[in-house]
């Protein structure tokens, strides 16, 4: 302890130079919970006190990164890929999982009634609801999200030679940020589309304002999931929804209270269920398929039709 000294606020302005890295996209070859002590030495032996380029795959938390790296080689030898070289030589594998925000489990879901916020709809078949008990969990990610990329945002931003489809990405929507993936890219015009997995809605930004999104901020699900209306069919064989139709459901349920009970759990985090919105202004609460048959616009199936139009 009598060599341990304080340090003077004039050599804090500088940020610590080390940050650690892990090569991206690699995996080991068995089911071990740690690496061989072979496997070890061999990356001492090939990297350590060596000069070497990196190309950051994707920023984690503290400064660290996953990264590919490229290592100078010695005596006039070869420049070489340290990940192609550890698995020519059997020691690692190439991976492709990443840590990915998942769909709401429906299946784990109550079949009792769930107050939801009616998001976006598209169709009797085709709208989408985010449940009403989560939205403080979303609340406080996107608080830490806003704050993070407002500090960090700089080291984040993707290239446009980087942005793939499905991609996980942010975006700066207002005042805050929100996540999302891309589903759509327009390199001519240099143009992104975007899912904003917690409000089902797409949006386009240019191709500089979209961020990469660190791993916290893919621990909670996707808040928002497709819905259908179960039990309910077309009057006509129309192969889509009449425009009036469509119009309709968004004025009776688009931005309103409700609660759901799921009848059947499809795909990809979807459902089909039963919906109840909350009337306003002191009036009566509806059953949204109801008064869509009331109106004359949907009528009543005994089948599920998981493949209907939307």
């Amino acid at each position: 302890m009598n060599e341990i000294y304080r340090l003077e606020d004039r050599f804090r302005e500088l940020s610590w130079q080390a940050f650690a890295c892990g090569l991206a996209y690699t995996g080991s070859p068995t089911n071990d919970t740690i690496w061989p002590e072979k496997t070890r030495e061999l990356c001492r032996i090939l990297a350590e006190s060596r000069t070497g380029w990196i190309n950051i795959v994707l920023l984690l938390e503290q400064g660290a990164a996953l990264v590919k790296l490229i290592i100078q080689g010695e005596h006039n030898g070869g420049n070489y890929n340290f990940r192609d070289m550890l698995i020519k030589l059997g020691h690692v594998e190439l991976s492709t999982k990443k840590m990915e925000p998942a769909p709401i489990d429906m299946e784990s879901l109550t079949r009792s009634r769930l107050e939801v916020f009616i998001l976006r709809v598209e169709s009797p078949l085709l709208f989408w609801v985010r449940l009403k008990h989560n939205d403080q969990d979303l609340q406080e990610m996107e608080e830490e999200l806003t704050f993070r990329k407002g500090r960090r945002s700089a080291f984040l931003i993707c290239y446009p030679n980087d942005i793939t489809m499905h991609m996980d990405v942010a975006v700066k929507e207002g005042n805050g940020w929100r996540r999302g993936w891309v589903d759509k890219i327009s390199r001519p015009s240099n143009m992104v589309r975007m899912r904003l997995g917690d409000y089902g809605w797409s949006i386009w930004r240019p191709m500089n304002e979209i961020y990469r999104l660190e791993d916290r901020f893919r621990e909670l699900s996707w808040q928002a999931f497709a819905c259908g209306l179960a039990y309910t069919g077309s009057p006509t064989n129309d192969t889509t929804w009449p425009e009036k139709t469509r119009e309709l459901c968004r004025i009776l349920a688009e931005g309103r209270i409700g609660w759901i009970n799921i009848i059947l759990p499809l795909e990809q985090g979807a459902t089909l269920v039963k919906l109840i919105i909350k009337g306003e202004h002191n009036e009566a609460n509806f059953s949204f398929r109801d008064l869509l048959i009331k109106l004359g616009h949907v009528e009543l199936s005994t089948k599920h039709k998981t493949t209907q139009k939307i």
